[in-house]
C-alpha cells in the first residue's frame, strides 16, 4: 500500500513562491537513494549500500 503524504500547508503560494520548511516536511522527504536510479547514484558517486564506502 503507497503511504499518502498530507502536508499541513502548500509548499508554493499563489505567488509561486516557497514557504520555509519545517522539520516534518523534512522528515517526509525521501532519501536520493531512494528516488533515483542507479545509474545516475553511480554518476554522482553516491554510494548505495554501506558496504559501497571506500576508506
Amino acid at each position: 500500500m503507497m503511504q499518502q503524504h498530507i502536508f499541513k500547508m502548500p509548499l508554493i503560494n499563489e505567488s509561486g513562491e516557497v514557504r520555509e520548511l519545517t522539520s516534518e516536511d523534512i522528515r517526509q522527504f525521501k532519501s536520493a537513494k531512494e528516488v533515483l536510479p542507479p545509474s545516475l547514484l553511480e554518476k554522482l558517486a553516491i554510494p548505495q549500500s554501506p558496504n559501497d564506502l571506500e576508506d
